[in-house]
């Protein structure tokens, strides 16, 4: 039976109506990366999710990104590997304290935006990350791109690495995703999503700018900022169930 862990980015909004909406998103994921007050969110925003999260036994990572919220945190920084380190272990002690408020715990980490691609890449913003995860008691799992530097970071330092696709993202034939800039980068009819979703896990393979190419992954996104969020993930759900396909969070 195929399994896969279904997660969301969460707790970027900054009214009730967006909170209401990441709520009822909780209902068809097994994990939620939640974000952490730095490249978007606060605490009145996220401590209320939190507390759903928990309730609901959705599975939980920090999504700590830059502190840019402008840019909400897609654009580059550049920070020097301690100060980075710092900002990283600040965000995730911030959500620990609300989740240890709610009786839950944090089990990994997945970075935002332009923190997330520079970590891939093997950076020194990779080791940062790193070096927060392995810091934390006990150490906290990595969830990020497959066959990435990071990934290979991650065994050297015997770190788990959950290897992450995306059902809403376009892909080049490198297995980097489409920028957002470009049209069709972003997925938005329930058929494209849920034909990808089904392509990955099924075939471990994407279909690419490039052709078709492998990936294996243990944990597929949906954006929580992505406007059609909730219809993409009631199509994908519906599909995988008739497919008798399990969702559950990664271990």
């Amino acid at each position: 039976m195929h399994v896969i862990d279904l997660n969301c980015d969460l707790g970027e909004g900054d009214d009730d109506a967006a909170l209401a909406r990441d709520i009822k998103l909780l209902d068809l994921v097994s994990s939620a990366n939640i974000c952490c007050g730095q490249h978007a969110g606060d605490l009145a925003y996220i401590e209320p999710l939190v507390a759903a999260v928990v309730e609901k036994k959705v599975a939980v990572g920090a999504h700590p990104g830059y502190p840019d919220r402008e840019g909400f945190g897609r654009r580059p920084m550049p920070f020097e590997k301690n100060r980075l380190r710092q900002l990283i272990h600040h965000q995730l002690a911030t959500l620990s304290t609300l989740l240890d408020r709610a009786g839950g715990r944090l089990r990994y980490i997945k970075p935002h935006g332009a923190l997330y691609h520079a970590t891939m890449q093997g950076t020194d913003d990779a080791l940062a990350l790193i070096e927060v995860a392995r810091a934390w008691s006990p150490p906290l799992s990595i969830m990020g791109q497959p066959q990435s530097s990071l990934e290979g970071m991650c065994h050297n330092y015997d770190l788990r690495f959950i290897r992450e696709g995306f059902a809403d993202r376009a892909y080049h034939a490198d297995g980097s995703l489409v920028s957002r800039d470009v049209e069709g980068s972003v997925l938005s009819t329930p058929e494209a999503a849920v034909q990808q979703t089904l392509r990955i896990i099924e075939d471990e393979t994407v279909n690419t700018s490039g052709g078709v190419v492998p990936l294996s992954v243990d944990s597929l996104c949906v954006h929580g900022d992505n406007p059609e969020a909730h219809t993409l993930l009631v199509a994908i759900r519906s599909a995988l169930k008739k497919r008798g396909i399990q969702v559950r969070s990664v271990r």
